[in-house]
């Protein structure tokens, strides 16, 4: 009935306003209720995108025990819901889902097949979302126009929307000039995204836009500006109680060898080393960035003109051969090699193994993280000379 519509659609919006004040908990509780009581009514509509809440509060219960299988639940409720705005919304937590395992194309596809659901319910809000975390796509993708061309996009349609619409929309727009390496818009660009989020914010974004920050300033060659970046993102993590950014103590390692500070610069090593856990699983996306972390702070040693000393060595022997070889060994440890006054220390075999496991073993899921300028870039601008 329309009564019956009517209190799960509240039921609903109860899930996510708990999201947003933070109450996950009671976000997961009210959404599990409304999906329950709308499959009961036969609402497939409202029970597609109360699955989409507990995606987006890592909720699964137990008929539905991982992500891929809750939304693939959601995505068959809402094509049977025919409802482009349900269809819409799922495929947006699709595509952020499909990101976080590295299946780039297919979030790709994903989000573009959202899009034309929120376009044909002109929802423009929708339209902004999906075009901005298409742009991020796109950039790891290392399809770099395409990015920069959503995330202008993006910004229109935001204009249309509000204010957290428009710093959503700024953060796709700034992240795409950092993947062009266009710096100086960058970094005005993040500087008005900082601003926005210490204003409406969460404080978490702040955190993060510093982190981005920190590496369009070291590209400008602004080291003093990129390390006090560093320093603040790291700060704002740990007063929110989160582990920081392991691209953070690289970058502010990086810029401390520029200014000539290399005591400074091996205890942020230190500090990337104790935040970094080289044991989890090979497929672990912050695994990936803590290890590439690693290889850029130890080759900028060597670039700075630098012996590694020996305890230095140790940390490239606690990276695993074989997930360097996922990740692409060639391109690590090959400068790794090239530069560093350790070839004897690594040894022939390991780089032999490491290189052979690239070339026949690395996973699909890998490949557009190896395309993306944004993710090999750490490795590359460590070593340009000084």
């Amino acid at each position: 009935s329309d009564v019956c519509s009517s209190d799960l659609r509240a039921l609903f919006r109860l899930a996510v306003g708990y999201r947003g004040a933070g109450r996950n908990a009671d976000s997961a509780r009210a959404a599990l209720d409304a999906f329950e009581l709308a499959r009961a009514a036969g609402d497939d509509s409202i029970a597609a995108e109360a699955l989409g809440q507990l995606y987006q509060v890592s909720s699964y219960p137990p008929e539905f025990p991982d992500a891929q299988r809750l939304l693939d639940e959601a995505l068959r409720l809402a094509r049977r819901s025919n409802q482009p705005r349900t269809l819409a919304r799922i495929m947006d937590s699709r595509a952020r889902w499909l990101g976080e395992v590295s299946r780039i194309d297919d979030a790709i596809a994903a989000t573009t097949e959202g899009l034309a659901y929120a376009q044909a319910a002109a929802d423009h809000a929708l339209i902004a979302g999906l075009l901005a975390i298409r742009a991020t796509f796109h950039g790891r993708a290392g399809m770099l126009a395409d990015g920069l061309a959503d995330a202008l996009r993006a910004r229109e349609a935001a204009a249309k929307v509000g204010p957290r619409a428009e710093v959503t929309a700024l953060f796709a727009l700034a992240q795409a000039n950092s993947h062009l390496s266009n710096s100086d818009e960058a970094v005005r660009l993040w500087t008005d995204v900082i601003d926005r989020y210490r204003t409406i914010g969460p404080p978490i974004g702040v955190a993060i836009a510093l982190d981005a920050r920190c590496h369009a300033q070291y590209e400008a060659g602004r080291f003093a500006e990129s390390l006090s970046d560093a320093r603040e993102s790291i700060a704002a993590f740990e007063a929110l109680k989160q582990r920081p950014s392991a691209a953070s103590f690289s970058r502010a390692g990086m810029a401390s060898i520029r200014l000539g500070r290399d005591t400074e610069a091996r205890q942020w090593l230190a500090g990337l080393d104790a935040i970094a856990d080289l044991g989890q699983h090979l497929s672990d996306p912050t695994r990936h960035r803590r290890t590439d972390a690693h290889c850029s702070l130890l080759v900028g040693f060597d670039a700075s003109g630098n012996f590694l000393h020996h305890r230095d060595i140790g940390h490239l022997r606690r990276l695993d051969a074989e997930f360097l070889g996922h990740l692409g060994a060639q391109l690590y440890l090959h400068r790794v090699r090239a530069r560093c006054r350790c070839r004897r220390r690594l040894g022939n075999r390991r780089l032999a193994l490491a290189a052979s496991r690239y070339k026949h073993g690395r996973s699909e899921e890998h490949t557009s993280e190896l395309q993306s300028r944004f993710g090999i870039s750490y490795a590359v601008f460590c070593l340009k000379k000084k």
